[in-house]
């Protein structure tokens, strides 16, 4: 009975952009695993990938790279995309800003109403 109360509840809660922060690091593929697979609600709500990029960090590995990060998450959503309820968006790093300012300001500029990020980047926990 409880679990029913709480799907009507669900059913009836208004549509929600999710964007999920994601650097081709494990905890970020984690975080999308999350909010894709549990909590995105394919029949109502909204999802962007979004990534945050650096043009000097030229040394990064094709696999960190904007454009690799882009394929693999537009074919993750793909059907989401093609119902145009999924998008992937990209912005570069405004050297002024921290990584999380420009995680905010874009998810922002997508209206995102929940934000959802890794445990950590892909260098790992800060101390």
């Amino acid at each position: 009975m409880v679990e029913l109360a709480q799907q009507n509840q669900a059913d009836k809660a208004a549509a929600q952009t999710w964007f999920v922060a994601t650097d081709g690091s494990e905890a970020s593929e984690d975080a999308f695993q999350v909010a894709y697979k549990g909590l995105y609600r394919k029949d109502k709500d909204h999802i962007v990938v979004g990534h945050i990029s650096d043009r000097r960090k030229d040394y990064l590995p094709y696999n960190l790279r904007p454009d690799y990060l882009s394929e693999i998450y537009l074919s993750k959503i793909a059907l989401a995309w093609a119902e145009k309820k999924g998008e992937y968006a990209h912005s570069e790093v405004d050297p002024s800003k921290s990584t999380k300012e420009c995680v905010w300001d874009l998810a922002q500029e997508k209206h995102a109403s929940i934000i959802v990020t890794g445990m950590h980047g892909r260098k790992g926990i800060k101390e």
